[in-house]
């Protein structure tokens, strides 16, 4: 029996009416790293035809595992959170799920004016939820910080533009944000915690933040419902590579290598070779999206 084809709820702003869309030429995906390899491979378990485009000569992007004297090491990310439920589900659906291995080590460490020392126990993502581990590593301004917040019980309503930093320096002063919070979660994320966005980077500190006017209660309370034996990350028996390859096996077939000049290519300077192709009242382009090459190297540079 054929398999119908998919459809998704489209608005038309006009008549005000919402219809069924059905999708009949190949979705296309720029980029073969994680985030697209994962969209494509979606897309194709929902049943759409789907061509992967990647500039490189292999996918993954900065996902790499490498050989390093007799060992398999990652280049980047080396695992992924395991609160989160999508990377173990994603793993669970390739078949992955038994080959799936824990960091034996879960204590991590902190440079100090005094040197290495160890994040302050007990915490969650850096903050500090004891007054004695607080002062001991970062002095009695972020011991007192935790008290003042402790004391809080008027609401302080997270704020749509609420970043990581903001809200944790407006809690907690800027003292543990800079020595232990941007730190821990800017690595994690690789970007400075001023600038990311909480819901987006941090749920759990959203969530405290939201559930009390102390954040250092809420993240208490949270903490004591945890199990403290439970994995923190996860990876792959022959590292994060393992994924990255087992996603490129099931769209094998669907992605497509195009060799690319490094030369600029001002945005201004996108041709098209085509036809868009006018639809129900949604414009779309059928054909090579791409430009010459500024430095004249002979090259035609495409998209898709």
């Amino acid at each position: 029996m054929a398999k119908a084809a998919p459809t998704w709820p489209t608005h038309d702003r006009h008549t005000n009416n919402t219809r069924v869309a059905i999708m009949t030429a190949p979705v296309v995906v720029v980029g073969g790293g994680i985030a697209g390899l994962s969209a494509a491979w979606q897309l194709q378990r929902d049943g759409m035809d789907v061509h992967l485009y990647e500039r490189a000569d292999k996918v993954g992007g900065k996902v790499r595992s490498s050989d390093f004297a007799g060992r398999i090491v990652d280049e980047a990310a080396d695992a992924f959170l395991a609160r989160v439920p999508y990377g173990i589900e994603l793993a669970t659906e390739l078949g992955l799920a038994d080959h799936m291995i824990s960091p034996s080590a879960r204590k991590a460490q902190v440079w100090t004016e005094n040197g290495l020392m160890p994040l302050p126990e007990p915490h969650v993502l850096g903050i500090p939820l004891e007054r004695a581990s607080a002062e001991a590593l970062l002095g009695l301004e972020a011991a007192d910080a935790l008290e003042v917040d402790l004391a809080r019980t008027d609401p302080d309503p997270v704020r749509d533009d609420d970043t990581i930093g903001s809200l944790v320096r407006r809690r907690l002063g800027d003292r543990i944000h800079e020595a232990l919070v941007d730190p821990l979660i800017g690595a994690i994320n690789a970007g400075d915690t001023d600038d990311l966005e909480l819901s987006a980077s941090s749920p759990q500190i959203l969530g405290a933040a939201n559930a009390s006017p102390s954040l250092i209660a809420a993240l208490r309370r949270m903490k004591a419902g945890s199990d403290p034996e439970a994995p923190v990350f996860h990876s792959f028996v022959g590292g994060m590579r393992v994924l990255v390859d087992a996603l490129a096996t099931s769209l094998d077939g669907s992605h497509h290598y195009r060799r690319w000049c490094r030369c600029t290519r001002p945005a201004s300077r996108w041709s098209r070779t085509g036809r868009v192709v006018q639809r129900r009242g949604h414009r779309r382009f059928r054909g090579d999206l791409g430009m010459p090459c500024t430095r004249r190297c002979g090259t035609h540079h495409p998209v898709a």
